[in-house]
């Protein structure tokens, strides 16, 4: 083509000027676009099984905490009737072994196991809320240190100097 000049810039320069596409770069182009169009397939068909995976997962989980909880239910109930029987046999032996009347024997023995369930429980809320603080306090510290060793300071002594 050479230098540009003015007619070849002009409207009619550029319209007379036809690009003439080889058959070659044809041919390449369409076997391009058949390539995408085949990746597309491949493409839709992998989301269509991972969305197919995705659903039978979420059946087998409900399914498998539907029974879970229809199991839990009925252990939770075995329980609760064990100790009921253990704590009437347990209010009976002290009424007749103290001569008890008048259903203080289930008083003693229901309140204590009340107050027992309730020491218990504190107990183990204190213990969890000392870990987590214990964690908490691991992370802060570790991040702390990451900062020092990465800037020289960290955010505490950063605001201090500020």
């Amino acid at each position: 083509m050479g230098a540009l000049d003015a007619n070849s810039l002009s409207e009619e320069g550029l319209l007379s000027q036809k690009k003439e596409v080889p058959a070659d770069q044809e041919v390449k182009d369409k076997e391009v676009a058949k390539h995408f169009l085949e990746m597309l397939e491949y493409f839709s068909c992998y989301v269509d099984a991972k969305v197919g995976e995705a659903k039978l997962s979420l059946k087998n989980d409900s399914f498998k905490l539907v029974w879970a909880l229809l199991i839990l239910l009925w252990m939770s109930s075995a329980f609760f009737i064990s100790f009921c029987f253990l704590f009437y046999g347990l209010a009976s032996a002290l009424g007749e072994g103290l001569e008890l009347k008048y259903g203080l024997p289930y008083i003693c023995v229901g309140g204590g196991g009340l107050l027992g369930v309730f020491l218990f429980l504190k107990f183990k809320f204190y213990q969890i809320k000392k870990e987590s603080l214990q964690q908490a306090v691991k992370k802060y510290e570790q991040e702390l240190a990451k900062q020092r060793q990465k800037f020289g300071h960290d955010m505490l002594q950063s605001s201090a100097t500020k």
